[in-house]
């Protein structure tokens, strides 16, 4: 049997930054709930250094530095040259100046992977919804470690079950459906078991950690079309479309009916998160 495709960091660049204008337009605005979930959980008001690596185009780290006192520096960072462009805009914009001598704000291009942030220099590590893309998530659960001093907070998330996913499970629902296979690929989801979590957390050295499941919901669509265009505005959506071929409007259609459904019967398309807090 084939292994899942997992995506280098070169494709995830790739992707990224082809999606960037449409993510901080169409995503950003429902990703960022769980921006603001994980900064309460984080405890920002005695927070003195914080890095933010995985932030996209920056409202959840500009948040952050609303957040903190003046004196705590806040490091925010992407793996995708455009959406550090589109951060660096998200602050200058909101009047904070940003990667100057005398700035206490860094916007930089960053792999969660490899961080260039020195060993045990801050006391908090937020990263919202990037721990299930990058190729080896132990390593970033490493850095997060490495980089945090001692009692410092790491708080993330990650696409949790799947059974509360509607709005990215509905697709592969649909394509089963219909009788179209892909090339396997591993799913987002991967990382959604609690208990598995703690085990990785534990294995890295946190001395403590929680875990919880939140679901949320996706602002109400006027019909099932917006739906489908708001998923259309993916890189990878387009990319499985490509993948599908000669089946990919009949797909759509199948997936508007089945999203329409939903819709009609007074429910939301919905999205689970895994939320987990460590300490060092």
């Amino acid at each position: 049997m084939a292994q899942p495709k997992i995506a280098t960091l070169e494709e995830l660049r790739a992707s990224w930054d082809s999606f960037s204008a449409d993510y901080e337009l169409k995503y950003q605005p429902w990703t960022n709930l769980t921006d603001v979930e994980l900064q309460y959980m984080s405890r920002l008001e005695s927070a003195k250094s914080v890095v933010v690596p995985g932030a996209g185009p920056g409202l959840g780290g500009l948040q952050i530095r609303q957040k903190v006192s003046a004196d705590c520096k806040v490091v925010v960072g992407d793996l995708s040259p455009e959406m550090v462009k589109l951060s660096e805009e998200t602050f200058i914009k909101s009047g904070y100046g940003v990667n100057s001598p005398d700035s206490m704000t860094v916007v930089q291009v960053m792999d969660n992977q490899e961080l260039p942030v020195e060993s045990g220099s801050c006391d908090r590590y937020i990263a919202n919804l990037s721990i299930m893309l990058v190729p080896e998530p132990m390593k970033q659960l490493q850095e997060a470690y490495r980089v945090l001093q001692k009692g410092g907070l790491a708080v993330l998330s990650t696409w949790g079950r799947p059974e509360f996913s509607t709005f990215f499970t509905l697709p592969k629902k649909v394509m089963m459906t219909l009788g179209i296979e892909l090339p396997p690929a591993r799913s987002n989801f991967h990382l959604g078991n609690s208990e598995e979590m703690k085990v990785k957390l534990k294995e890295v050295g946190f001395s403590k950690s929680f875990t919880y499941y939140n679901t949320i919901r996706q602002s109400i669509f006027e019909d099932a079309d917006e739906y489908v265009q708001m998923l259309t505005a993916s890189a990878n959506f387009r990319a499985t479309l490509a993948k599908i071929g000669d089946k990919a409007e009949e797909f759509k259609k199948a997936l508007k009916e089945e999203a329409q459904k939903i819709i009609d019967s007074g429910d939301l398309l919905s999205f689970d998160h895994l939320v987990v807090i460590a300490t060092k």
